[in-house]
């Protein structure tokens, strides 16, 4: 995660921009807290679906593991299936999330899963009771690799975030405009804040 996070602000290099809103869903949140939590004056605010943080390990271990160890040894069977299907069309994006897992190269996705597992997948504690921006933090229930109790503890830890109950893991997939409204509603205010002191912004 720490890596990927090294990767947005390169990118952030490349695109010049100073500072951003910046989010994800699962471990993409999870990357979007990292890049905070490292490069605190160039984010404006982050938004944050379904972190993977403490009360999810247990569940990231039981899931993962099994689908690393298919990874490693049964990398030429992956690489076929990968080739597979990625010569099957894209349709339906709900179809296509699920079908993305197989068509990636499982060399890099098995490293990904052991940075996961036995590195560091998210800012710890400390760091992110630091995490001062404003925040927009989305928890789903029911969802064992997502638990709620995560997003909770999130917004109890940051000092500037602010909760929003999804209906379910498929609510912002089936029946967007409720949570697309939040999301829209927090990126104005945002940007409606002013940049600290000598802190140039390009929104865009």
């Amino acid at each position: 995660m720490t890596a990927f996070a090294d990767q947005i602000g390169v990118l952030l290099d490349h695109l010049e921009l100073e500072r951003v809103v910046i989010g994800g869903t699962s471990l993409g949140a999870n990357v979007g807290l990292e890049f905070a939590a490292w490069h605190p004056e160039r984010v404006k605010g982050l938004f944050i679906e379904m972190p993977v943080l403490e009360n999810a390990l247990t569940a990231v271990a039981v899931i993962f593991t099994p689908i690393l160890v298919g990874l490693r040894f049964g990398t030429p069977v992956m690489k076929a299936m990968a080739n597979v299907t990625r010569r099957i069309p894209r349709t339906n994006h709900l179809v296509d999330l699920v079908l993305d897992w197989v068509r990636q190269d499982p060399e890099p996705s098995a490293d990904v899963l052991e940075g996961l597992l036995l590195g560091r997948s998210a800012p710890p504690q400390e760091d992110r009771m630091r995490l001062d921006h404003p925040a927009l933090v989305f928890g789903h229930p029911a969802d064992p690799l997502h638990p709620f109790n995560d997003a909770d503890r999130l917004v109890d830890e940051m000092p500037n975030a602010r909760l929003v109950n999804a209906n379910s893991i498929v609510e912002w997939r089936i029946n967007p405009e409720r949570l697309n409204d939040e999301l829209a509603g927090f990126l104005d205010e945002a940007w409606g804040q002013p940049a600290p002191a000598g802190v140039a912004t390009r929104a865009g």
